[in-house]
């Protein structure tokens, strides 16, 4: 296990997230999928809604905590 610190190496991505209302938060599914791959954000950016996105994954928030708040943001905003 100590080893892992030597050879295991953290993938980086940077990201850009486009405002347009829910587009903004469109791409939380594959945000998902980057997190069960244990990628993690260098740098962020968007803009209008994206940039709430790029913000609450710079403050490092959980995706769980993303879907749960942005996923039911969009459902209550549609009924």
């Amino acid at each position: 296990m100590a080893m892992c610190n030597y050879f295991c190496l953290t993938t980086y991505a940077d990201a850009v997230f486009e405002g347009g209302g829910i587009k903004g938060i469109a791409l939380l599914g594959a945000m998902r999928c980057c997190d069960d791959l244990g990628l993690r954000w260098q740098k962020l950016a968007g803009s209008s809604s994206g940039s709430l996105t790029a913000a609450l994954l710079a403050a490092n928030f959980a995706i769980d905590r993303l879907e749960r708040e942005l996923g039911g943001a969009i459902c209550c905003s549609l009924r």
